[in-house]
């Protein structure tokens, strides 16, 4: 299809090109920032080292420390550490309540564990719709991994240097989503354009039929306006 081919089509469907993309970035839009509910995240850092000498660090003491930071990112998601974690828990309700959590509820929340590439700190952060399950998760998590680690890794080099933040609103991103379904409104209009356009066999000009036939136009039929 050649320029002339490109307009003629970008004219014809101009209305659809347009309106797609604004109704789906209307309808992302409103689901995203009237209906989606907000997601919660809370995170701590914990230095997990080892070191024999305090006043050396030498290259056995760094690799025995990247042992121990791999093994206690695994303890922290632990069923026994999330178990005790959710015994110790109390958070606040929608409706205002106080009550207790269990095990399924904790582990159905967005549990992340992250280890610093040049460095020796443990992140964990999780990440809930309720900002007080997220913010006492992270409390008792990093306080059971702790514990459990201290027990299972025989160290007490593991010190809580962040402690559980407030939970502050991480998702829906609400603006990038409305942003993405203009995007994907746009390509289908533009795909369905394309579909159709092909799928159309119409010889529209004497230009096409010289093509087509590869026959020379001796005449034409002017078309007249009622």
């Amino acid at each position: 299809m050649d320029l002339h081919g490109i307009i003629r089509v970008i004219r014809k469907w101009l209305l659809l090109i347009i309106l797609a993309p604004v109704l789906t970035a209307m309808v992302t839009g409103y689901y995203f920032y009237q209906i989606a509910e907000p997601t919660y995240t809370s995170r701590a850092q914990i230095l997990v080292f080892h070191q024999q000498n305090e006043n050396v660090i030498n290259a056995s003491d760094l690799a025995t420390s990247s042992n121990i930071i791999n093994d206690f990112c695994v303890i922290v998601t632990s069923t026994p550490v999330l178990q005790a974690a959710a015994d110790s828990m109390q958070i606040v309700r929608s409706d205002g309540s106080i009550g207790s959590v269990s095990l399924e509820e904790l582990k159905s929340c967005s549990i992340s564990v992250t280890k610093g590439t040049d460095n020796r700190i443990v992140t964990v952060a999780v990440g809930s719709g309720n900002a007080s399950l997220a913010y006492n998760a992270v409390e008792a998590i990093v306080e059971s991994a702790t514990q459990h680690a201290i027990e299972y890794l025989k160290t007490e080099n593991i010190q809580v240097i962040e402690p559980a933040c407030e939970a502050y609103q991480s998702g829906p991103a609400s603006f990038r989503n409305t942003v993405i379904g203009g995007i994907a409104g746009l390509a289908i209009a533009v795909l369905f354009t394309l579909l159709v356009e092909t799928l159309n066999t119409t010889i529209r000009d004497a230009e096409e039929v010289e093509k087509l036939l590869s026959l020379p136009v001796l005449a034409k039929i002017p078309r007249f306006e009622k």
